[in-house]
């Protein structure tokens, strides 16, 4: 924002839109035969996924499909690091995202565990108390301190220390400053944890034309249109169960952020 609007009042331009009713959400739309997904999040912070049972909610009314982790194959696979690590010499930097659904552990509140699709959002949701979870509870790592301490619970068993990243930079002689200086103030700074509240977050609605041969995905704040000809499938691969999703819509899915992965996905295979 320029300097010249601080302290000035800002004329808005959607205000209108969204007070009379008229501004467009996700969930707004509506398309024929259009199916619905809801997820299953964890209740806990940190556990070990013993089991996950969704044969009581594919057997609801409605529901078209469920899955888990282990139902994706060799498509699950961990997000892009969307910021990626500025190039400074001896920085530590342990590459951790998130997944489209939790495998073998959860790993903080509200990570989505298994996914359900249905006819209805209220049949979706519905279902979800239908799924049967066994979790093996395991220590929390709540405070960022305490994390680094050698005796802490590790959030990725494979990152010794929690440490995400390390970076330390120096320019000029700091010692021979200081030495020179008339006064050194030394402050300990503590960030707080922020989190943005948008009216409308991660909705996403997808809808394949076969004939057009296009992939139309509407989320907040656009609309993507893909035109993309699907290539001929591969074998299904032997070992891992062979995944729900067309091959020609993952080369899509990986180059699209997390949150429209999930929500693509999830609409994909209801429609398979």
């Amino acid at each position: 924002m320029a300097t010249r609007y601080f302290g000035a009042p800002i004329r808005r331009n959607e205000d209108s839109r969204l007070l009379t009713g008229q501004a467009l959400f996700v969930d707004d739309v509506e398309l024929p035969g259009m199916l619905h997904a809801a997820f299953l999040r964890s209740q806990v912070a940190h556990a070990r996924i013993g089991s996950v049972d969704l044969s009581a909610a594919l057997a609801r009314e409605g529901v078209v499909a469920a899955y888990v982790a282990g139902d994706l194959g060799s498509y699950w696979q961990p997000g892009p690091v969307l910021v990626p690590p500025p190039p400074i010499r001896g920085i530590v930097f342990n590459a951790r995202t998130h997944g489209p659904l939790a495998k073998d552990k959860v790993r903080y509140v509200g990570e989505p565990l298994a996914v359900v699709i249905a006819e209805s959002r209220y049949i979706a949701e519905d279902a979800l108390a239908d799924i049967v979870v066994e979790l093996e509870s395991l220590p929390a790592v709540v405070d960022l301190e305490k994390a680094l301490a050698s005796d802490s619970a590790l959030v990725h068993d494979d990152v010794r220390g929690n440490l995400s990243a390390h970076v330390r930079q120096a320019k000029g002689d700091y010692a021979a400053a200081a030495a020179r200086a008339d006064h050194v103030t030394r402050r300990r700074f503590v960030y707080d944890r922020g989190a943005s509240s948008p009216m409308e977050t991660r909705g996403v609605v997808a809808q394949w034309d076969a004939r057009g041969d296009q992939l139309t995905v509407e989320t907040l704040p656009f609309e993507l249109t893909l035109g993309l000809e699907p290539p001929a499938e591969p074998p299904a691969p032997s070992g891992p169960p062979a995944s729900p999703l067309p091959p020609w819509l993952v080369k899509i899915l990986e180059k699209m952020p997390l949150g429209l992965q999930i929500g693509v996905a999830a609409g994909a295979v209801a429609k398979k």
